[in-house]
């Protein structure tokens, strides 16, 4: 993405939609289609977020993976799933439905191709869930 479609952001981060925190960041929503994601705070998760920041560096774009936008003042702008698993498993979950057999192996094969395409780049994520 080039500077001129890049999203105006506010001063102070917090203004922004909170969607997420996760060990090593915050994630806020820019907009429907980008999230910027900082680190949490202290030494070790910054040394942790440039570590992830160089891993999408490498991985580049792949249709399993999370794309890296850019970056802005050392943060990631990343691209927002519309309707990530997570939002639809855990509709199933309140809704009291089982997923069809179909679905259930559409996610595991996409899962699959995901990890496949890590380790294929010598990444090895070992905390694999819905979030």
């Amino acid at each position: 993405m080039d500077n001129g479609s890049q999203p105006q952001l506010p001063e102070r981060l917090w203004d922004l939609p909170f969607l997420d925190r996760g060990i090593s960041g915050i994630v806020f929503a820019i907009d429907d289609f980008s999230v910027i994601k900082t680190p949490a705070g202290g030494v070790a998760n910054v040394r942790e977020f440039e570590v992830e920041r160089r891993i999408f560096e490498r991985l580049g774009e792949h249709p399993r993976i999370v794309k890296m936008l850019y970056i802005y003042k050392d943060m990631l702008v990343l691209e927002r799933l519309l309707y990530p698993l997570r939002v639809r498993t855990l509709n199933i979950r309140e809704r009291r439905l089982v997923p069809s057999t179909e679905e259930i192996l559409k996610w595991s094969a996409q899962t699959a191709e995901g990890t496949q395409y890590l380790h294929e780049n010598k990444i090895f994520q070992v905390d694999i869930g819905l979030q």
